[in-house]
């Protein structure tokens, strides 16, 4: 199975998969791409035998969207 969780700012993508692997009592557990703590975004998991499936999903193109702001402290 594949679930698409918000990761929010200041959460490891390692963090939020053992979040929901604790909550819900799953074993086996993995996600398609790193988030950095400091970047909030979906994050893409899968549990149990789905996770066999992730290679595949990983060599697929991804689009990144991102803002930035210049001149703020």
């Amino acid at each position: 199975m594949f679930f698409l969780i918000h990761k929010p700012i200041g959460l490891s993508s390692f963090s939020a998969i053992a979040h929901l692997r604790k909550k819900f009592g799953i074993k086996k557990v993995g996600h398609t791409g790193t988030l950095d703590p400091l970047a909030t975004g979906l994050l893409l998991v899968a549990t149990g035998n789905s996770t066999k499936l992730i290679p595949y999903i990983d060599k697929a193109r991804k689009t990144y969207v991102f803002t930035v702001q210049i001149g703020r402290a």
